[in-house]
């Protein structure tokens, strides 16, 4: 199976997955402010797909917090 070369539109969706990745850990943070809320609103607000992008990587993040945790590894 051949695997495609990295395009623009591909790295551009790299990108939109990092950003909705970094607002996900950053919104989970105890440190996370009302100015950062803010910022995430904005960023949202700036384009659909990234309403779009970050909704899917909450997803995951949520399914995956619910797997259960990896077994001891025997010795």
């Amino acid at each position: 199976m051949a695997i495609p070369p990295l395009t623009s539109s591909g790295a551009q969706d790299d990108l939109l997955t990092e950003q909705a990745v970094e607002w996900c850990v950053r919104l989970q943070d105890e440190s996370c402010s009302d100015q950062d809320r803010a910022a995430f609103q904005a960023w949202l607000q700036a384009d659909p797909s990234h309403e779009r992008e970050y909704r899917a990587v909450h997803d995951l993040w949520g399914l995956a917090r619910d797997l259960p945790a990896a077994p001891a590894p025997l010795a």
